[in-house]
């Protein structure tokens, strides 16, 4: 997942792959969706559901990939409408933690070791309570989660599974709820966070993350975020770590 902190300003109405959630810190913050307007305290979308967000305050905002048994656990048993408040279970100690980090009372390393219990608590109690969908399309999340830093093709996540491609790919989409394409370009856009302080050019930028070039990048960029990369990388309020499974589960 990619956890970020700051405000959010001049965001445009925008829609992308993971799953979002959003704590206000300090002062609750403007939500506008494709049917509604209104202020909150707390956010979270499913992929692919249109947002837009503003805020004065600060916010911790976590980018969840919903193809990690978090982010399913999240779109598919905690989150029953599209765009919602957060589940109490997990709002009040994601709220505690948050404050926490940003008033610097724990460090970067034990916020994401306290959300990575969080996180993985949730998991186990949903999984307890029913099972997270297809068998074989958990055997390709276990995968996914295993080889995370790659963009697996579908043809191997299909042989995998002893499905054919466009029958795992059908499958994929039904239980995930979002396209395998999708998730690609989201995790070659999570790839590019990791580079950003580096040297290198919005091309080489692009190409180091799997993408045919800077126009195909930037377009990706904004359609997911509402910003373009640039403007994003070079405001100094953002604070942002881009985590794997490694550190977060």
């Amino acid at each position: 997942m990619t956890v970020i902190l700051g405000q959010i300003t001049d965001n445009l109405l925008h829609q992308h792959y993971a799953v979002q959630l959003t704590v206000a810190l300090n002062e609750p913050f403007e939500v506008i969706t494709a049917s509604s307007r209104y202020r909150a305290s707390d956010f979270a979308a499913k992929p692919m559901v249109k947002h837009q967000l503003n805020s004065a305050g600060s916010v911790l905002v976590l980018l969840v990939n919903p193809a990690s048994r978090f982010g399913h656990t999240l779109s598919k048993h905690l989150l029953k409408e599209d765009h919602s408040a957060i589940p109490e279970q997990l709002l009040t100690p994601l709220t505690v933690l948050a404050k926490q980090w940003h008033q610097q009372e724990i460090s970067d390393q034990r916020f994401l070791e306290f959300l990575k219990q969080l996180t993985d608590g949730l998991v186990h109690t949903c999984s307890f309570k029913q099972p997270l969908g297809d068998t074989r399309i958990s055997q390709a999340l276990d995968y996914i989660e295993r080889y995370h830093e790659r963009v697996i093709p579908a043809t191997e996540l299909a042989d995998l599974t002893a499905l054919s491609t466009s029958r795992f790919l059908h499958l994929f989409k039904h239980v995930t709820g979002v396209s395998y394409r999708r998730m690609q370009l989201w995790l070659r856009l999570m790839a590019s966070f990791d580079l950003v302080g580096s040297t290198l050019t919005m091309t080489q930028l692009a190409h180091s993350s799997g993408f045919a070039d800077s126009a195909h990048y930037c377009r990706t960029f904004k359609e997911c975020f509402g910003y373009t990369p640039s403007a994003v990388f070079k405001r100094s309020e953002f604070e942002s770590i881009t985590t794997n499974k490694k550190t977060t589960g």
